[in-house]
């Protein structure tokens, strides 16, 4: 369901632009604030940011054919802007179906598989029928059913025909089924993260309380004096543009050192808007511009050789020496390499960084470095 301010101001996406306030001389004559400017810069701000776009589905009991990538259908749980359809098309999800935005969106999704003898997994996301970005890569098993996760940070056209898929893809050289039952079945999330342009701001402070006797002034900051372009526009420019990044390893040539755990370099990106991270100074790095609860997921990609031993294990490090745990597994394919994610929510200071590592065991190892399969690392600012 759409949200509709009194205006009738239907609300497809965050305001474009909040107003900036002017202070004026004592001489000259103001214009007045009126209930329209806010509802527009603070109503309608509000009421977007508490409701932002966001879908969750789950799916069900399909078949994925060997060697070929299979969208899975979903049903809804939540659909807060009425992106998806369980009629037509239901493997879609659109951003929103109003609005004329271009903005990013975090899609996490989860495709377990049953048990099969051979062969390896993968779940991935695609983009308007068109690019597959690539998640985990996981080994299948025989006596257990593997779940891949995968997550991405896309930027998506809304009101428009732009769409975004869970997909599987498995080599065993049959056909295995989604695996349904309990609560191991497909999943799939997708929430608006970050307009696609903004402004850097400070972190919003907690907010005033406002009294009788405030004087409300643009710029203008003293005893009694609100200004409105802090307590107001700075704090709807930051909830529509906080900070988000998304980097990856395209083009790297790095080699990961069997039995050492190994920072992957990030060598390309699609957004880095506060400029947390450098393609060529600590180019492992992302260093937080702003203090908060951070949403980071990395992506440990590499290549795999003929005869691959060992383990390959994943990992979140902060500053180098606070570690969270991610995903181990044996090789998965000679043929698709091995995936392995790590995830969590960190809260990070600024001036912190993160770092995506990766320990191979058994065998040195290269990392992904193709525009679907490359390792990457994202981020995404949730909080104070």
């Amino acid at each position: 369901m759409l949200l509709t301010m009194p205006s009738g101001r239907t609300l497809g996406a965050p305001i474009a632009a909040p107003t900036t306030f002017t202070d004026l001389a004592a001489a000259n004559a103001g214009t007045a604030l009126t209930a329209n400017d806010l509802e527009y810069n603070v109503g309608a701000a509000v009421a977007y940011h508490r409701r932002v776009a966001f879908f969750q589905g789950n799916g069900g009991a399909q078949n994925v054919a060997t060697s070929a990538w299979t969208p899975i259908t979903l049903g809804e749980i939540i659909d807060v802007h009425a992106g998806h359809s369980d009629s037509s098309n239901p493997a879609r999800v659109a951003a929103d179906s109003t609005g004329t935005g271009d903005d990013w969106y975090l899609c996490v999704g989860m495709v377990p598989l049953a048990a099969a003898a051979s062969g390896a997994g993968v779940a991935g996301i695609r983009l308007n029928g068109s690019t597959i970005y690539e998640g985990a890569k996981l080994p299948l098993g025989s006596a257990h059913a593997a779940t891949m996760m995968v997550a991405e940070l896309l930027r998506v056209q809304t009101g428009s025909s732009q769409y975004v898929e869970l997909m599987a893809y498995q080599n065993s050289g049959g056909t295995i089924a989604t695996q349904a039952s309990g609560t191991k079945l497909p999943q799939f999330a997708m929430r608006w993260a970050c307009s696609n342009t903004g402004d850097l701001v400070a972190a919003p402070s907690v907010p005033r309380t406002w009294t009788a006797d405030d004087l409300l002034t643009a710029d203008l900051a003293g005893p009694g004096q609100v200004p409105l372009n802090t307590h107001i526009r700075d704090v709807v420019r930051w909830l529509r543009y906080p900070p988000v990044a998304r980097v990856d390893s395209r083009s790297t040539t790095q080699t990961l050192n069997s039995g050492a755990w190994t920072s992957i370099q990030m060598t390309g990106g699609s957004i880095d808007n506060y400029d947390g991270h450098s393609t060529s100074v600590n180019n492992t790095r992302y260093t937080a511009p702003r203090a908060g609860l951070y949403f980071v997921y990395g992506l440990a990609a590499v290549n795999e050789a003929a005869g691959a031993t060992g383990y390959r294990a994943s990992r979140l490090a902060v500053n180098g020496t606070t570690f969270y745990a991610g995903t181990s597994c044996e090789p998965a394919s000679t043929s698709l390499g091995t995936a392995v994610p790590a995830c969590a929510h960190i809260r990070l200071n600024a001036g912190d960084y993160v770092e995506l590592q990766m320990r191979p065991q058994g065998n040195n190892v290269t990392v992904k470095s193709g525009t679907g399969d490359s390792s990457r690392l994202i981020v995404v600012w949730r909080g104070l």
